[in-house]
């Protein structure tokens, strides 16, 4: 049954209380205390960690990734700018992939400057659940390309830039609209602020935003409820 006061927010770095918003609360992998509400968990290749090596990964995460709330994979991935060493986060993401592969889970990707090593290496590791890039916030040529090769797109604080939702976040909405998300990240807004921005951007009723987002929500990550 769809509920069209809902509002769903797939990634954030904030345990969100705003009403009618279900969130996906990012949990770092070596995070000892369990969210009691729905949460993705992951090694960021940011994380400097004490090991780098499959058996902490596996000791850090697979009770995580059991826990009946862990609804996501991630956020993982690569990042040329920020990130420690690439032999390491190439390490990291391919050795989550693979212990992740058993759950039936989709994985949360973060990318920086590296969108192709990162579909190289879902390619490799033949990862077949779905891929939600993060925070996407770059131009409309590598949105449509991304979505035609499967990727699903989360937007975040990028829809605050009128320029970016009428130059990339509209057109692929309306190519795309069923491998859309959306998200906080690190912002605390409510979710719904990003929900009426799209809504007034397209000129209709925040309900027909709500249906198309919820849609595209339980079909990767289940019913949220």
């Amino acid at each position: 049954m769809l509920h069209l006061s809902m509002f769903y927010n797939t990634h954030c770095h904030f345990l969100q209380k705003h009403p009618h918003e279900i969130s996906i609360y990012n949990l770092f992998g070596d995070e000892t205390e369990i969210p009691q509400s729905f949460f993705s968990a992951g090694f960021h290749p940011w994380q400097m960690l004490p090991e780098d090596r499959i058996e902490y990964y596996q000791t850090c995460l697979v009770p995580k990734w059991q826990n009946e709330h862990c609804v996501a994979i991630g956020e993982i991935g690569l990042d040329k700018v920020k990130g420690i060493d690439w032999q390491i986060q190439i390490y990291r993401f391919k050795a989550q992939l693979n212990m992740a592969k058993k759950f039936d889970k989709p994985v949360i990707i973060h990318s920086v400057k590296a969108y192709y090593e990162v579909l190289s290496i879902l390619n490799q590791v033949k990862w077949d659940k779905p891929y939600i890039f993060h925070g996407f916030n770059k131009s409309y040529t590598l949105a449509k390309d991304l979505l035609q090769k499967g990727a699903m797109l989360s937007f975040g604080m990028a829809l605050d830039d009128n320029r970016f939702i009428k130059q990339v976040f509209m057109p692929v909405w309306k190519e795309y609209p069923a491998q859309i998300l959306l998200e906080s990240d690190t912002n605390p807004i409510p979710i719904q602020v990003l929900y009426q921005k799209i809504a007034d951007n397209l000129n209709v009723p925040l309900s027909v935003v709500c249906q198309v987002i919820q849609n595209t929500v339980e079909k990767t990550f289940g019913h949220l409820s």
